[in-house]
């Protein structure tokens, strides 16, 4: 098994269009697991990716080439509006968001929750 586990995250090493993100360990078939992250965008930057449209999964892989290594770069993404959930410690409630976003691809498993 390739394992390609969830690392934490930090917004300001992705793009300045993400305001905040959480970052998950999601089961693949081909590789055992992969990464997906779930971002809140800054809505000043909101439609910055490529020919002005909203900014995606692609904008936020090119950001990354040459910042990460190659299996720590998101594979799968999910944009919320609102903010990430968070506990009574202030910390992101990863295990119920991750069920949330990521349903059935969640593995919950290697959640540091």
């Amino acid at each position: 098994m390739n394992n390609r586990g969830s690392g934490r995250g930090d917004t300001a090493a992705i793009d300045p269009q993400i305001t905040e993100a959480a970052v998950f360990a999601l089961r693949s078939p081909k590789w055992g697991q992969t990464v997906g992250v779930v971002v809140v965008l800054d809505p000043d930057f909101a439609n910055t990716g490529r020919g002005e449209k909203p900014w995606g999964i692609m904008d936020m892989r090119r950001a990354l080439k040459g910042k990460l290594a190659a299996y720590k770069i998101p594979s799968e993404m999910r944009v919320l509006k609102d903010g990430l959930p968070r506990n009574a410690m202030g910390k992101v409630n990863k295990k119920s968001l991750g069920k949330l976003v990521f349903a059935d691809l969640f593995d919950e498993s290697v959640s540091d929750e």
